[in-house]
């Protein structure tokens, strides 16, 4: 009878085992007693598994409710394919001399260059070396705060670059430096005025006596002779000399062995150290205006480009005209044609800012006056303030009739300047003010010298000036399509039909 029992009483344990409900609580991880055996809890089917030595649960696998549809993945529509373009140009058809338009202006003044060449102000080198001494000048109230050479060394690096790349390595810069901080000899607030001076003459003077003043402190052994221009650097965190300062010649100074120097004179100023923009693009910019070139042109957008942005912009570039003005641009540089060369061609061209190119942009010449330049801009190492996805031509007309002067900065009907280069609207119909511009480096719209607080900004422009991939521009004989638009730009010129 007890036998019986025992018997009964095993086989109803080995019944509820394997009536155990599909929807027993399951843990993964948890151990379980055969390998392949499959449970299914809160939705997923479970399988024992052997994990090292033990015997567990896995992850799981949802498992689809009878009457239930399984959702489907969806796929993206594929994109339509692009049209593949090459390169198809006659190189030989291409003359710089073409372009080199020479300056038309009968009346203003002629100190400096809107065509080709550009004569340099004395002691400046187009075609050589140009040699600069740089002096971190701190004061008893205003000190240095960090290493001399801290101060200054990225700035340098950066400029030495900037004029390789941009003069095809026929302008170099070199820097001589002293690595300590020399002291003026007057609190910081004695040396204000002189940086708030508008009076050009007054305050050349005023800045050789105190430049003087620095070269003074130096070793009587540092000879100066060959030096094309001092750099003064004030401490980084300073806001008392608010401008920078800009001479490029000066009254003669003495250096430290006693010689004659007549080098042009440059300081930093706290406008550009505490708004973020870089006080080696002003440099360089007031340094091209050495190197003879009138700059300030195209003037609208005045946020495009190192000659009239100064720095305070969205692109550090130097365009293409200032380049053959400089006699900075190779022939396979450039390509320029006129209506009796033009054949239909597909011309690559290099964006603007970028570190390499190859033809820099495409040029044709109108009339003995009047050049079209096609330039390709995008987001490069000189152009950081592009938006990634800002691609397109920009097209800029020069005519070395007009009178260019800083008064004529006013506006016409197409929004550009009466300067001789002026930006042309390149599409029909309204689009928004600016496409693409989503990295703002510190453009100054207004600059509140008062009180060390700078409004940044950026000086309102159209996107009808840039012609995007797929789009036609027609300018009298010439039309002008942008086939593609990548780390460089295809470009169809050919004649109106």
């Amino acid at each position: 009878m007890k036998k019986v029992l025992a018997t009964t009483i095993s086989a109803a344990f080995l019944l509820s085992a394997f009536a155990l409900p599909a929807t027993a609580a399951v843990k993964a991880g948890a151990t379980c007693s055969k390998a392949g055996t499959t449970n299914t809890s809160a939705g997923k089917k479970f399988t024992c598994i052997k994990s090292g030595k033990k015997l567990v649960w896995n992850q799981g696998v949802a498992v689809t409710k009878p009457g239930t549809k399984t959702p489907t993945s969806t796929t993206a529509a594929p994109e339509p394919a692009r049209t593949q373009y090459s390169a198809s140009f006659n190189a030989g058809i291409s003359d710089m001399q073409r372009c080199r338009i020479s300056d038309k202006r009968t009346k203003g003044e002629r100190t400096q260059a809107i065509a080709y060449p550009a004569t340099p102000t004395n002691g400046y080198s187009n075609s050589g070396i140009n040699k600069v001494l740089v002096l971190p000048v701190d004061f008893v109230d205003e000190p240095g705060g960090e290493k001399a050479e801290d101060r200054y060394r990225s700035d340098l690096e950066t400029i030495r670059e900037y004029f390789a790349r941009y003069s095809n390595g026929r302008a170099r810069y070199e820097f001589l430096t002293y690595d300590k901080w020399i002291r003026a000899n007057n609190p910081i607030a004695q040396y204000e005025e002189l940086h708030e001076s508008q009076d050009p003459n007054e305050r050349s003077a005023r800045f050789a006596k105190h430049v003087q003043e620095y070269l003074d402190k130096l070793p009587k052994d540092m000879n100066l002779q060959d030096v094309t221009a001092v750099l003064v650097y004030y401490p980084r965190n300073q806001k008392v000399l608010k401008n920078p300062i800009d001479q490029q010649g000066g009254p003669p100074l003495t250096s430290p062995t006693g010689g004659r120097i007549y080098p042009g004179l440059y300081s930093t100023g706290a406008s550009y150290s505490l708004t973020g923009n870089p006080a080696w693009a002003w440099l360089v910019h007031e340094i091209l205006h050495a190197h003879g070139i009138a700059g300030h042109m195209p003037t609208y957008p005045r946020n495009i480009g190192m000659m009239t942005a100064g720095g305070q912009g969205i692109t550090y570039d130097l365009l293409t005209w200032y380049q053959l003005i400089l006699d900075w641009l190779p022939d396979e540089k450039i390509y320029c044609v006129d209506e009796a060369s033009l054949e239909k061609s597909i011309v690559p061209i290099n964006a603007r800012g970028a570190s390499e190119a190859k033809i820099e942009s495409i040029m044709y010449k109108v009339s003995d006056h009047e050049v079209l330049v096609i330039e390709y801009q995008k987001n490069s190492k000189w152009a950081p303030g592009f938006d990634d996805k800002f691609k397109g031509l920009m097209v800029y007309l020069v005519d070395t009739t007009v009178y260019q002067g800083r008064e004529n900065f006013g506006q016409n009907e197409l929004g550009t300047s009466f300067s001789p280069a002026n930006y042309l609207l390149v599409r029909k119909g309204n689009f928004p003010p600016v496409i693409g511009l989503g990295k703002p480096t510190g453009f100054q719209a207004d600059t509140k010298l008062g009180e060390i607080g700078f409004e940044r900004g950026a000086e309102p422009w159209s996107s009808q000036l840039i012609l995007p991939e797929g789009n036609t521009f027609v300018f009298k004989s010439l039309r002008i399509k942008l086939l593609s638009a990548n780390d460089e730009a295809l470009v169809e010129i050919s004649k109106v039909d």
